[in-house]
C-alpha cells in the first residue's frame, strides 16, 4: 500500500474510535481514497499504454480526460487495461464495486467530499456501505494496490538523491546513474513503483515541494484541465480537512501527443502549424476579451467580405495572447479538424516585456529563429508549413511559395507585430494579402500602428470596472484563497479601484504587474504607488513615432505631449483643438480631422478620452517626446519653433481666452499669419472685435517694413469685419505707426472715434475691471468664512488670479505702450485699486513687473 492509501487507512482507523461525527469524516475519507485511487490507475494504464496508441485514439482519451467524472476515469482505465496484456488486472468484479461506490456519492454526497461531523443521519449506513466495497476491491489483489508500492521522486538538483516514500514515510536515497536510467527517472516528476516496474504519473498525480513546512512535500491529485491559461487544476489529499487546491502550467499538455518536426508541429487533431511559444498564460476571458474572442473567431471562420482582418491597439492590450489564444480554442483543441488545416504564425516581435521580479520589469531581446524581421522570413515561414524544400534564393523562388498558398485551401496566416516590419515589407504583406480568396484562406494582423489592412478590429484597454475584474480573475487562477480575499478587501476601500485603473491605464500587462507587486507587499494599499519604470514606458511608447499613421495625428501627440511637459495633465478639448488647428496652419496643412487623430491617440492608450477634456498618460516621458519631436523634424522638415514653448505656457498659466491675450504682448510671440486667421479671422475662441483688433495690431508692428503683408492683412480683414471698421482702424494705425495704404490712400480722412483709441479710455477700462475683481474678492472671503468647500475656493481663486494676471500682462502692457501725458491721475487709480487688492494675499499683485512698472512710471512723473 502507498503512502498516501496507508495515511488515509490511519485517519480512518481513527476516526472509528470517535464518539461523535465519525460516520459522516469516515464517508468522505472513503470519497478522497477511491479518487485518488481511480486517478492513480489511470495514470499508470495511461504511462505505459500512451505509446501503443494511435493519434486519434490518444486524442479521444485525453478530450475525455480533460474534464472527467469519476464514471468517465474508471472507463478509461477498463478499457486502456483491456488493449493487451493486461497492465493493471482489473476486470469486471472492479468495475462493478467502483459503480456501487459511485452511484450514492452520486446521490447523497454531490460528487464532493463531506464536511466531518454534518449531516449525520443516514452516514452510518454509508459508511458501512464503503468499507464492504472497499474490502471488496482490496481482496482482488490487484497489483497497483500491494504493500510493497513505493513513490519516487527526484529533485532535480543535478544529483542522482531521490525522495522514497514507502507505507509508513518518506526518506532521501541515493542511487547510482544506472539504476536511476533503468527506472527512466527525471527530475521533477512523480514515479509510481510496483512489481520491478516504474511508471510516471505525474502530471496526474504531483508532488509539491513545500519548504520550510514540518512536512516538506505534498502530493496532489489532477481535477481538471483549464484552456484559458493551460493549467492542471489539483486537489491536495493528504488530509480531508484541508483539501487545498493549487493549479500549475502543463502547457499545451493535452495538445502535446503530435509529430513534431525541425520547424513544425502536427497538432493531436492533424492541424499542421510552425513551432512558437504561446503567449496566453495568463488570458483571462473577462469582459470585455470574452466578446473579442468570439468576434474575431467568426471573422476567421465565417468571414465573406474579406481574407484579412487587423487586430489593433496599443501596447500590453493583449493582441497576440487574443489570437493565440482564438487559435488554440477554436482550431487546435477540437478533437475533429476544421476548416482549417494549416496555421502560420509569424511573429515580428522583437522584443517582450518580462517581469524578472515583482517589482521591476524587463524588455528582453527575442534572439529565436523563427521570429521574422522581414518579408521573406514570412515566406520562408510558410515553406516550412507547406513542406516545400527551397532556400529562397532568388525572386522567383518567394513567387513559387506565394502561388502554392494562394493555391492551398484551409490556411489561417497571422503576422504579428507588424509594425516592427520596414515599410517595403509591409507594402509587400498588403500586396499578398490582396491575392488571397476569402473562401481558402483568412490573414490576421496584429499591430500598434494605424496601418489597417483588409477589415479592421480595434482592442480597447479595459475601463476601470474591467480592470478589477481582469486582477480578480487572475488571482483566482494564481493565488490561494486568503490572497483573493485580501484583493477584495482591498477594493472594497474608496478610491482604490480608480486608483489601480489610473496605475494600469487599462493594460492588461500593466494589471499583471500590479498584481505581482500587490502578492509581493501583502495587498497593501501603500503598494500602489506610481513607479519611474523607464523599461515599461520604452515597452508601450519607445517606437511611438512609427505608430501614428498621419502627420496631423504627430502632431497632435506633440501638442498634447507639450501641454503636459509644462504641467498640465488634462486639456481642455477646445484648447488642444485650438492649437491643434494654429500648429497645421502654421504648416500649411489643407486636410485636418481633429476627432480622428484624438481616436488615434487614444487607440494608443497616449490619452483617456472624457467629456470636457483629455488625460495624458504619465509614461510619455521627456526622452519619448524628443524621440518624436528628432523624427517629425527629419521626416517632414519641421521647424519646431512652431511648438512655441512660450505660447503653451502662457495658455497654462492664464487658460486659452487670457493666455493668448498675455501672448501677443510678449516681444518674442509669435504673432503670424496663422495665428491671425485662427484667433483673429476664424476666431476660434470667440473674443470681442475690439480685442480681435488688438491682436491685428500686434501683427502690423511686426510687419510694418512689409506693406504687402499689410496690404493683404487689410483685404482679408474687410471680410471678416464691417469695411467702415476696418478703414478706420488701419487709417488709425497708419496715422500711429507712419504707414498708408494706396487702398486707403483716398480715405485719410475716415472718422476715427479718438475716444475709443484714447489712453483714458482704456485707464478707465482697467479701473472698471479691477473694481469688478475686488467686488469677487470680497464675495469670496465671504462664502469662504462660511465653510464653502475645498475644491469651490481653489476653483474660485483660480479664476480671478487668472482674471488679474489677464489685466496685469495683457492691459496694462498695452497701456504701457501709449502716450500717457496727463494721465497720471488715472494710472494712480488703478495703483490704489492693485494695492487694496493686494491686501489679501492669495491675490497679492506686488510682485508682478507691470506693476512695478507702474510705480516707476508715477514717480517719474512727479
Amino acid at each position: 500500500m502507498d503512502y498516501i492509501q496507508h495515511r488515509l487507512y490511519k485517519a480512518i482507523e481513527k476516526t472509528k474510535k470517535r464518539q461523535a461525527g465519525k460516520d459522516s469524516t469516515i464517508v468522505g475519507y472513503y470519497n478522497v481514497l477511491i479518487q485518488f485511487q481511480l486517478y492513480l490507475m489511470f495514470a499508470c494504464v495511461w504511462d505505459k499504454r500512451e505509446p501503443e496508441l494511435a493519434r486519434t485514439k490518444r486524442m479521444e482519451y485525453l478530450s475525455a480526460m480533460k474534464r472527467a467524472t469519476l464514471g468517465t476515469i474508471l472507463n478509461v482505465i477498463m478499457e486502456l487495461d483491456s488493449l493487451g496484456a493486461p497492465i493493471l488486472g482489473v476486470d469486471k468484479k472492479f468495475y462493478a464495486q467502483v459503480m456501487e461506490f459511485i452511484k450514492p456519492r452520486n446521490a447523497e454526497t454531490a460528487h464532493g467530499i463531506l464536511i466531518p461531523g454534518v449531516q449525520e443521519d443516514g452516514y452510518q449506513e454509508l459508511a458501512m456501505k464503503y468499507e464492504a466495497i472497499h474490502k471488496a476491491i482490496r481482496a482482488m489483489d490487484i497489483p497497483i494496490l500491494r504493500e510493497d508500492c513505493k513513490l519516487y521522486y527526484m529533485p532535480g538538483d543535478g544529483s542522482y538523491q531521490v525522495v522514497v516514500f514507502d507505507n509508513e514515510d518518506y526518506d532521501y536515497q541515493d542511487l547510482n546513474e544506472q539504476l536511476v536510467k533503468t527506472l527512466d527517472l527525471h527530475p521533477r516528476e512523480l514515479y509510481y513503483y510496483f512489481g520491478n516496474i516504474c511508471y510516471k504519473i505525474s502530471p496526474f498525480l504531483i508532488l509539491r515541494e513545500m519548504p520550510n513546512r514540518e512536512e516538506p512535500y505534498e502530493i496532489y491529485c489532477y481535477q481538471e484541465y483549464n484552456l484559458k491559461n493551460g493549467k492542471f487544476e489539483y486537489k491536495r489529499y493528504s488530509e480531508l480537512a484541508q483539501n487545498v487546491s493549487y493549479s500549475e502550467i502543463c502547457k499545451d499538455y493535452f495538445l502535446s501527443f503530435q509529430e513534431e518536426f525541425p520547424h513544425t508541429i502536427s497538432k493531436a487533431n492533424g492541424v499542421i502549424c510552425n513551432k512558437f511559444e504561446n503567449n496566453y498564460d495568463y488570458f483571462i476571458s473577462t469582459s470585455p476579451f470574452d466578446s473579442y474572442e468570439q468576434k474575431v473567431w467568426q471573422f476567421i471562420k465565417n468571414g465573406k467580405s474579406n481574407a484579412c482582418l487587423t487586430i489593433r491597439g496599443g501596447g500590453g492590450i493583449g493582441k497576440t495572447a487574443l489570437i493565440q489564444y482564438v487559435c488554440t480554442k477554436n482550431i487546435f483543441e477540437p478533437f475533429e479538424i476544421g476548416s482549417f488545416q494549416y496555421v502560420i504564425f509569424c511573429s515580428a516581435k522583437d522584443r517582450e516585456f518580462k517581469q524578472t521580479s515583482g517589482l521591476i520589469g524587463h524588455i528582453k531581446s527575442i534572439q529565436d529563429e523563427s521570429i521574422v524581421r522581414c518579408y521573406e522570413d514570412i515566406i520562408r515561414t510558410i515553406a516550412w508549413v507547406l513542406d516545400m524544400e527551397t532556400e529562397l534564393k532568388v525572386e522567383e523562388d518567394i513567387k513559387a511559395v506565394e502561388d502554392i498558398f494562394v493555391h492551398t485551401s484551409g490556411i489561417l496566416l497571422i503576422v504579428d507585430d507588424f509594425e516592427t516590419l520596414s515599410e517595403e515589407d509591409k507594402k509587400k504583406v498588403i500586396a499578398f494579402s490582396a491575392r488571397l480568396d476569402v473562401t481558402k484562406h483568412k490573414m490576421v494582423i496584429t499591430t500598434r500602428s494605424q496601418y489597417m489592412v483588409g477589415e479592421e478590429y480595434y482592442i480597447e484597454g479595459l475601463d476601470c470596472g474591467q480592470t478589477t475584474g481582469f486582477m480578480r480573475e487572475r488571482f483566482k487562477q494564481g493565488c490561494t484563497e486568503s490572497q483573493c480575499r485580501a484583493f477584495e478587501q482591498l477594493i472594497q476601500e474608496k478610491g482604490i479601484k480608480k486608483k489601480i485603473f489610473e496605475l494600469t491605464k487599462g493594460l492588461p500587462m500593466l494589471a499583471i504587474q500590479l498584481g505581482n507587486i500587490l502578492v509581493l507587499n501583502g495587498f497593501h494599499e501603500n503598494a500602489l504607488v506610481r513607479r519611474e519604470d523607464e523599461e515599461v514606458e520604452d515597452f508601450l511608447l519607445g517606437r511611438l513615432y512609427s505608430y501614428f499613421g498621419t502627420k496631423t495625428s504627430k502632431i497632435l501627440f506633440l501638442i498634447a505631449a507639450n501641454f503636459f511637459q509644462y504641467g498640465s495633465e488634462r486639456i481642455l478639448h477646445d484648447d488642444l483643438q485650438t492649437i491643434y488647428l494654429l500648429i497645421c496652419e502654421r504648416l500649411k496643412i489643407v486636410v485636418v480631422d481633429y476627432e480622428q487623430d484624438l481616436n488615434e491617440l487614444k487607440k494608443l492608450n497616449i490619452i483617456m478620452v472624457e467629456a470636457d477634456d483629455i488625460k495624458v498618460s504619465n509614461f510619455i516621458s521627456n526622452n519619448i517626446i524628443s524621440q518624436c519631436e528628432d523624427a517629425l523634424r527629419s521626416e517632414n522638415d519641421v521647424d519646431f519653433a512652431v511648438f512655441d514653448n512660450l505660447l503653451f505656457k502662457n495658455v497654462i498659466d492664464l487658460g486659452m481666452k487670457d493666455g493668448i491675450l498675455a501672448y501677443c504682448e510678449k516681444e518674442n510671440a509669435i504673432v503670424d499669419d496663422a495665428f491671425i486667421k485662427v484667433f483673429v479671422f476664424d476666431n476660434l475662441v470667440k473674443y470681442t472685435n475690439d480685442i480681435r483688433f488688438s491682436i491685428l495690431e500686434k501683427f502690423v508692428l511686426k510687419n510694418l517694413n512689409y506693406q504687402s503683408k499689410l496690404r493683404d492683412l487689410y483685404r482679408e480683414s474687410c471680410k471678416f469685419f464691417e469695411i467702415a471698421s476696418v478703414d478706420s482702424k488701419f487709417v488709425f494705425w497708419g496715422r500711429k505707426y507712419g504707414f498708408i495704404l494706396p487702398e486707403l490712400a483716398d480715405k485719410r480722412d475716415v472718422y476715427v472715434d479718438e475716444v475709443e483709441i484714447s489712453a483714458e479710455y482704456y485707464l478707465q477700462e482697467i479701473v472698471h475691471e479691477l473694481e469688478e475683481q475686488r467686488d469677487a474678492i470680497d464675495d469670496f472671503l465671504i462664502v469662504r468664512k462660511r465653510g464653502a468647500s475645498q475644491s469651490f475656493c481653489l476653483d474660485t481663486m483660480q479664476n480671478i488670479r487668472g482674471r488679474l494676471g489677464s489685466i496685469c500682462n495683457v492691459k496694462l502692457v498695452k497701456i504701457f505702450s501709449l502716450r500717457l501725458e496727463g494721465c497720471n491721475a488715472g494710472l494712480q487709480e488703478i495703483k490704489d485699486l492693485m494695492d487694496e487688492i493686494s491686501y489679501t494675499k492669495e491675490f497679492s499683485m506686488k510682485e508682478n513687473d507691470q506693476y512695478v512698472r507702474l510705480e516707476e512710471l508715477l514717480k517719474e512723473s512727479k
